[in-house]
C-alpha cells in the first residue's frame, strides 16, 4: 500500500508542475511519467486517464494554495473589511509571483482561461464561486452595496488589476525592471489596494 501511495504521490507532484507550466494540451502522460520516474501503466492504474489525473491536479492545487497562502480564512477573521481587502489583494499577488507550489493554482487558471480544456469546468466554477463570495463579502462590507451585478463588476475590477501583469509580459517588463519579487509584490499590493479602496469608498458618489 505504501509503495502504491508513493507512486501515486510522485505522479501527482510531477503532473502538478507540468500541467501548471505547460497547460493540459501541451503536457503528455509520457512526460509526466518520465518526470515521476514511473511507467505509463501507473497513470492508468491510479487515475484511468489523463483527464482524470488533470481533475485530481486541480483539486490538489487548490488544497496547496489554501494551505500555503489561504484566502478563504479571511471569511472568519474579525478585522476591518479594509484590512481584509489588503490581505486578499496581497495573497492573490503573492500567489501569482510565487516560486513554490502556491503558483500552481493561478497558473492552471491562466491556462484554462486562455485555452479551456473543458475537463475541469465544474471544479473551476466551484473554486471561483468560493473566492468570489469571499471578495464580494469584503466589497459589500466596505460599500454597503448588496446588488450582485455591481458587486460582480467591482470584484472583477479588483481581480483584473491583480492578474493584469501576469498575462501581459511586455508591460510587466516595464514595471518589474530592477525590482526583486518582494519589492514588486509590495509595490503592486499597495497600489492595487489604494486604488481599489479609493474607488470603493467613492463609488456611491457617482450614482
Amino acid at each position: 500500500m505504501d509503495v502504491k501511495m508513493d507512486k501515486r504521490d510522485k505522479i501527482i507532484l510531477a503532473a502538478l508542475e507540468l500541467f501548471a507550466d505547460n497547460g493540459y494540451r501541451k503536457t503528455s502522460v509520457a512526460g509526466i511519467c518520465k518526470k515521476a520516474g514511473v511507467n505509463i501503466a501507473s497513470v492508468n492504474y491510479y487515475f484511468r486517464s489523463k483527464a482524470n489525473l488533470y481533475r485530481e491536479i486541480f483539486k490538489k492545487a487548490f488544497e496547496i494554495a489554501e494551505e500555503k497562502m489561504p484566502l478563504l480564512k479571511l471569511n472568519n477573521l474579525d478585522i476591518p473589511y479594509e484590512k481584509k481587502l489588503y490581505l486578499f489583494i496581497e495573497t492573490v499577488v503573492k500567489r501569482g509571483y510565487s516560486e513554490d507550489e502556491s503558483r500552481y493554482l493561478p497558473q492552471l487558471f491562466l491556462h484554462e482561461s486562455m485555452q479551456s480544456s473543458g475537463i475541469c469546468d465544474d471544479i473551476l466554477a466551484e473554486i471561483k464561486s468560493r473566492y468570489r463570495e469571499t471578495l464580494f463579502n469584503i466589497v459589500k462590507g466596505i460599500t454597503g452595496i448588496n446588488d450582485f451585478d455591481r458587486l460582480h463588476l467591482m470584484g472583477y475590477s479588483i481581480m483584473s488589476q491583480c492578474l493584469f501583469l501576469k498575462i501581459n509580459p511586455m508591460i510587466q517588463k516595464e514595471i518589474v525592471k530592477n525590482k526583486n519579487d518582494v519589492e514588486l509584490i509590495k509595490k503592486l499590493t499597495d497600489h492595487i489596494y489604494k486604488f481599489s479602496l479609493a474607488g470603493l469608498e467613492n463609488y456611491k458618489r457617482f450614482e
